[in-house]
């Protein structure tokens, strides 16, 4: 991923994703509603893993670009959100329940206290984690390293959890799932449009406000 200075560059590279995501999602759901009966359930089962595919990878690529803009932008740890600091302390402390070094619990120590004014060096890879399973749960997870309001998105948690990743899950692991109904793909595919405009409102909103900052 190339490096996000700026908010235009942040916002250009999630709008460009989303923009084509949507027009293959687009050309997707003109595929399922004209389809022949004889086909519709096969081509909707399997439209149901893409949307959901298209759901998880926007997530983790808007997610994983605001926190490249973020380390960006040269914040030190004792301005940055509380979701961000356990992000950066959780990826110093991989190794350190096993280590017998002091030297590195002590490196460890050190961070929590730091309070300079150096910039710091954000895991921007590593930061979003979506585990192949985005329900409710781990979505606000996510919101709070953005540092955005989860509680929309708590509206929509029968949407997330059971008309898109269970249906997909199900799909996915057992290659039919007998509580799908075609019929409700149309719906299903309104709701999934809806969360990835409003997930990308949220993380460009977050980044022009300087939701990665504390309050």
């Amino acid at each position: 991923m190339k490096k996000i200075r700026s908010l235009t560059q942040l916002n250009d590279a999630i709008d460009g994703d989303l923009s084509g995501r949507k027009r293959m999602l687009t050309n997707l759901k003109l595929t399922v509603d004209g389809a022949k009966d004889s086909r519709r359930r096969a081509i909707g089962l399997s439209a149901v893993c893409l949307l959901y595919g298209n759901w998880e990878g926007f997530v983790k690529f808007a997610g994983t670009c605001y926190v490249n803009y973020v380390h960006h932008q040269g914040v030190p740890l004792k301005q940055l959100n509380d979701g961000l600091t356990c992000i950066y302390l959780r990826s110093h402390m991989r190794g350190l329940r096993d280590s017998k070094k002091i030297s590195l619990h002590r490196n460890f120590v050190s961070l929590m206290r730091d309070t300079s004014d150096s910039p710091l060096s954000l895991p921007t890879k590593a930061a979003i984690e979506t585990y192949d399973n985005l329900n409710f749960e781990v979505l606000a997870e996510i919101t709070c390293i953005i540092g955005c309001d989860s509680r929309w998105y708590e509206t929509k948690k029968v949407q997330i959890d059971e008309k898109l990743l269970r249906h997909r899950n199900s799909i996915a692991h057992n290659g039919e799932d007998p509580t799908f109904d075609e019929n409700e793909y149309s719906s299903i595919h309104t709701e999934v449009i809806m969360l990835l405009e409003k997930f990308r409102d949220d993380v460009e909103n977050a980044a022009a406000s300087s939701a990665f900052k504390l309050q």
